[in-house]
């Protein structure tokens, strides 16, 4: 049986099977038959993701989506794994145990056989209709455990077992962990057992009900007389910003329960594989909406080895944007853990699902038809999304794979060629440590706190126009940073009093709150009205202000009196890790690189050198052009 492990090394983590270090970067396709498992092979990539199910059921229920391949798990004790192995042995293909390593998505909703008869285990919304089963359910996670037993002795018994290197737990919505949904407001879970888990939760984070009563404004008798909060309640905000109380506190539950269930899996899934494979899933979505808050539980489990995530929509992945990353990668890596950005770069060759997949097809639903799900009609421009993917992952000390959705999106020479050198990248810069001196921190739980809350996704686009290097963590994290490492802190929805931060003031670190910050401090400073917000200046450290997002000319105002390195000053998209670092054009034009120290650049795809100046560089490029270099 392989052993894996996750390491960090340097700021990068790697993949370690059986002692010896595998680069985490790998390849996936929802249709294996369609992919290029093979291609990515010989291009170097020895690790493949590949689709699993248990149920029979598309992953989309709103979308109406089909399944991809006939799940596992057929009856109470009834299972069949010969979808599982077809398409396990197509992605290892003519490839021996050691030249390619699997890790199995394994998505673990049930099958409707199992819905039918726990209908009392189901997710409910508030009219009584079903959709799917409860995170709540003590029952689903009992049976999924079991049938996550059945998977690992028939993997032992195909022989398939000697190719893993690990486990992809899935669940919900689109396999991320995210509760699903028939309609866009539907809210959930009204079940009977959701009820129950809800009520422990009050009872032990109050303790006596009249707590409850008190910060709730309320007059209950008893934990066992509360029920969920109704949807009205859960969608509108109060006067002052904030959710009702009973809101609040449903949001952090609704967060909590699905990252007990997720650390559930996780331990079970370490178990039955013997505690030799690392295990990870998608979790850790800035966002509210995704239930994915309570990433600190997630973080301390010593049973999760690895994130995912895609990029960001927030720009429905558009040339001459940012795409942004969804969670707290700098979060991870101090736990320790991997996070791996899912590169679902769409290219020339991106075909709608009803052409590439028909079989998959919603009926009479085009939501797989829209733009998002296309990329650039010319080649030369996808290789440059392909680039500006690779660059990111690495800029914030990310594992990857490609996504390759529906199969054959990099069948052409430029894109593999782009593949083979996104590999050879990523090893080079493998030891190497970070540059970023910015730390951004903020409250996962805040949005489902304050309905003001400013959203993550703008404000970290506008970051990255700065031009400055920066990293991510959760507010939970905070107190472990080392403020020696950065120039500049900037807190996002954070409010009251923040731990540790005395040593960062002491230290002379700029501050920045944008929507948040503690109670005004007025001794001692003098205050400076700025175009989008206001500067307290301290003898020792500035401490800004911003109601809601500042754009890009602001923010790196503040990092340079902070004393942060400004790579770029055209509100172009910078990312930089070690000696890499590139720039995505926002615009066309002349651009401009400034480096920390003396050097020449190096195209990291065309080898190209741009003439120098001492401590800059100017080169033309293109709006949705990425340039990648290598510092020499």
């Amino acid at each position: 049986m392989p052993v894996s492990a996750i390491v960090i090394k340097g700021g990068l983590p790697v993949l370690t099977v059986n002692g010896e270090p595998v680069p985490p970067c790998g390849y996936m396709s929802y249709q294996v038959e369609k992919a290029d498992y093979a291609g990515f092979a010989a291009a170097g990539y020895k690790l493949a993701f590949a689709p699993v199910y248990a149920g029979d059921r598309g992953i989309n229920p709103m979308s109406g989506i089909r399944p991809f391949y006939p799940g596992f798990w057929k009856g109470e004790d009834s299972f069949d794994f010969s979808a599982a192995e077809e398409v396990l042995r197509q992605a290892v293909g003519g490839a021996k145990p050691g030249e390619i390593w699997l890790i199995p998505r394994l998505m673990l909703e049930p099958p409707s056989f199992w819905e039918e008869a726990h209908p009392g285990e189901l997710c409910r919304d508030a009219t009584g209709a079903s959709v799917h089963q409860s995170y709540s359910s003590r029952v689903w996670l009992e049976d999924t455990t079991k049938a996550m037993g059945r998977f690992q002795q028939w993997l032992e018994e195909s022989g398939l077992d000697e190719y893993v290197a690990g486990w992809q737990i899935a669940c919900g919505w689109t396999e991320e962990f995210m509760r699903p949904m028939t309609h866009p407001l539907q809210l959930t879970d009204y079940s009977q057992t959701s009820l129950r888990a809800w009520r422990s939760f009050l009872e032990a984070k109050y303790k006596h009900i009249s707590a409850l009563n008190a910060a709730w404004d309320s007059a209950y008798g008893g934990f066992e007389k509360i029920g969920v909060p109704t949807p009205a309640v859960r969608t509108y905000a109060q006067d002052t910003g904030r959710f009702p109380a009973p809101a609040a506190d449903y949001n952090r539950f609704r967060s909590v329960e699905t990252a007990r269930a997720l650390v559930w899996l996780a331990h079970e899934a370490k178990r039955v594989t013997g505690g030799q494979r690392v295990i990870g899933a998608f979790y850790g979505y800035a966002g509210t909406r995704f239930g994915h808050d309570a990433i600190d539980i997630v973080l301390e489990s010593g049973d999760v080895d690895f994130l995912a995530s895609p990029f960001a929509y927030d720009t429905l992945r558009a040339p001459g944007t940012d795409w942004a990353l969804q969670g707290p990668l700098g979060s991870c890596r101090l736990h320790g853990k991997a996070w791996f950005i899912e590169c679902d770069v769409r290219t020339h060759l991106s075909r709608p699902i009803s052409e590439a997949m028909p079989r998959a097809n919603p009926a009479g639903n085009t939501q797989y038809d829209a733009p998002v799900w296309f990329g650039p009609q010319d080649e030369a421009m996808a290789a440059h999304q392909m680039r500006r993917a690779i660059a990111r992952t690495v800029s914030c000390g990310a594992a990857m794979w490609w996504f390759d959705m529906w199969g054959g999106w990099f069948k052409t020479p430029a894109y593999m060629d782009c593949v083979r050198k996104a590999l050879r990248l990523y090893r080079e810069q493998a030891g190497e440590k970070p540059v970023s001196q910015v730390a951004v921190v903020y409250d996962t739980y805040a949005g489902g706190q304050f309905a003001d809350s400013c959203g993550i996704g703008p404000l970290l686009q506008r970051m990255a126009a700065t031009g400055a290097a920066f990293e991510q963590f959760a507010l939970t994290d905070f107190a472990r940073l080392n403020p020696a490492v950065y120039r500049a802190v900037v807190f996002v929805n954070v409010r009251g009093d923040i731990p540790g931060l005395a040593a960062w003031r002491s230290a002379g670190r700029s501050i920045a709150f944008v929507a948040g910050g503690p109670a005004r401090e007025d001794e001692g400073v003098y205050a400076v009205l700025l175009a989008e917000g206001v500067v307290r200046v301290h003898k020792e450290w500035q401490e800004y202000r911003f109601d809601r997002v500042p754009g890009p000319a602001a923010l790196r105002e503040a990092l340079l009196t902070a004393g942060a390195h400004i790579y770029a000053y055209t509100d172009d998209f910078v990312y930089a890790y070690g000696s890499m670092v590139a720039l995505h054009a926002a615009s066309d034009g002349e651009k401009r690189l400034y480096l920390p120290h003396k050097g020449a650049l190096e195209d990291v795809f065309t080898g190209e050198r741009p003439e120098p100046c001492d401590h800059f560089t100017d080169f033309y490029m293109k709006k949705g052009e990425t340039r990648v270099f290598r510092i020499v």
